[in-house]
């Protein structure tokens, strides 16, 4: 079999031989642009290579899916199929008189069953609010308004959080990372 174009890379492996075995090593600086945008280089190669094997993970996901939705529509057929004959069997026995008063029918695997059941429904709830609030049977969820909270709060250099407002300490918030600079690499994939 062929390897695939995009797997040969042969500026990969020329930084792989120059740079082989720097991941982890502690003594290793860049010192200049040449080995600045060999890093960067480095960088955009390997987010190649994740985007790629996610490609490869993703595909084989959908292809075991399609495989596992045949493989239970075929078991789910041969299931109903049975039930059916078996709800059929259930029933001519409970004509015959054989169960008696049981609702329950047993076997060595198993067991067959009916239990009375509630209507089942299908609601429009737009049409169905109305009514409901009329005769008091909606829910109301409270929950802060975050974002205008957010407007109002300051961190003091404690980190304790306050209201801008009151400057009263507001309950219920904690800075999980004070503010400051994020740092971030943006590479050109080829």
């Amino acid at each position: 079999m062929a390897v695939p174009v995009e797997d040969i890379d042969i500026q990969h492996e020329i930084d792989e031989s120059v740079g082989a075995n720097i991941a982890g090593d502690e003594s290793w600086r860049i010192t200049d642009d040449s080995i600045a945008d060999w890093a960067l280089r480095r960088i955009a190669w390997h987010t190649a290579q994740i985007v790629r094997r996610r490609q490869f993970v993703q595909r084989e996901i959908e292809r075991l899916q399609a495989y596992l939705q045949a493989e239970t529509e075929r078991h789910e057929r041969s299931i109903r199929f049975f039930e059916a004959h078996l709800r059929a069997y259930f029933e001519r026995l409970r004509a015959e008189g054989a169960l008696g008063n049981r609702k329950t029918y047993r076997l060595p695997h198993g067991a067959l069953q009916v239990r009375a059941s509630g209507p089942k429904f299908e609601r429009n709830d737009e049409q169905l609010l109305p009514w409901a609030k009329a005769v008091g049977l909606v829910r109301i969820k409270e929950q802060p308004d975050w974002s205008a909270i957010k407007d109002r709060l300051h961190v003091t250099d404690s980190l304790a959080v306050v209201d801008r407002e009151t400057g009263e300490v507001v309950p219920g918030v904690v800075v999980v990372e004070p503010a400051g600079e994020t740092f971030s690499v943006k590479v050109e994939v080829n």
